[in-house]
C-alpha cells in the first residue's frame, strides 16, 4: 500500500495517483466514474458509501441488496463486509463494502438531522433512514492489505483530517481565497497556514500552563520549581 491521499468530492480528479496510493475519500467521491479514474491510475480507494450514487453488485451480476444485509447487522460497534462490485459500462471493479453499526447517541443525531433535511423541503426515503445509522465505507483494498476494522480506522483518519479543514476554514478564513494570480495566492495560503498551525501549537501549550507553577498532585514539580 502507497501513502494515503485524502481528498473531497470531484476534486480527486485534479490529481496524479502513483502505483498503490490509497485514496480516502467522502461520499461526494462515491460514484462509479469516481471510483474508475482512481482504479485505471492503478491506486485503491476507501470511500464513504451514497448508495443513491453508487449502485453495488453480486459477483453474478445481481444488485446487492444493501438493506437486507445491513438488517442482520443490529448491535452498536457490530461491523461486517461484504464482496461488491462496481459496474461502469462493460468494466467490473471489485471491492468490498464495509459496515459498522452507530451507537444509540450516534443514531439520534444522525435522525436529527434527517429532520432538519426534511424540513427544508428535501426528500428522505427509506434507504437514507437505514443508512444513517451505519457508516458505511467502500474500498478496493483486498482482505489481504487492510482487514474490515482497519479500513474503518483509515476512514475514521480521513474525518479528523475533514475537521481539520472545517477549523481552518471557520478560525482562519482559509476557504475565501482573494487573489488571482498563483503565486500571490500560494503565499497567502502558505501564510494562513502558518498563522493557523501556531494558533493551535499555542492553545496546546497554553492547556499545560498553571499559573501558578507546577501541577497539583506532583511533588517533584514543586521542589523543581521551588
Amino acid at each position: 500500500m502507497g501513502h494515503p491521499v485524502s481528498c473531497g468530492g470531484w476534486a480527486t480528479r485534479q490529481f496524479v495517483f502513483s502505483n498503490n496510493d490509497l485514496v480516502l475519500a467522502d461520499a461526494g467521491y462515491s460514484n462509479p466514474p469516481g471510483i474508475l479514474a482512481i482504479v485505471e491510475q492503478h491506486a485503491d480507494v476507501c470511500v464513504r458509501l451514497n448508495p443513491h450514487a453508487l449502485p453495488l453488485y453480486n459477483a453474478d451480476g445481481s444488485r446487492f441488496k444493501l438493506s437486507a444485509e445491513l438488517s442482520a447487522v443490529g448491535n452498536a460497534g457490530e461491523v461486517a463486509e461484504w464482496p461488491t462490485w462496481v459496474h461502469v459500462g462493460e468494466q467490473k471493479i471489485p471491492g468490498r463494502l464495509t459496515a459498522i453499526r452507530k451507537s444509540k447517541d450516534a443514531i439520534r443525531r444522525a435522525d436529527l438531522r434527517l429532520k432538519d433535511k426534511q424540513q427544508r423541503g428535501k426528500p428522505v426515503g427509506p434507504l437514507t433512514r437505514l443508512c444513517a445509522q451505519y457508516v458505511l465505507v467502500f474500498t478496493t483494498l483486498s482482505a489481504a492489505h487492510a482487514s474490515t476494522e482497519r479500513v474503518l480506522e483509515m476512514y475514521r483518519l480521513r474525518w479528523q483530517i475533514e475537521l481539520s479543514f472545517k477549523r481552518l476554514k471557520s478560525i482562519a478564513d482559509l476557504g475565501h481565497l482573494p487573489k488571482y494570480d498563483e503565486r500571490s495566492s500560494r503565499a497567502w495560503l502558505y501564510g494562513k497556514l502558518f498563522l493557523a498551525l501556531l494558533t493551535e501549537k499555542m492553545t496546546r501549550v497554553a492547556s499545560t500552563i498553571s499559573p501558578w507553577g507546577y501541577t497539583i498532585g506532583k511533588a517533584e514539580d514543586r521542589k523543581q520549581m521551588a
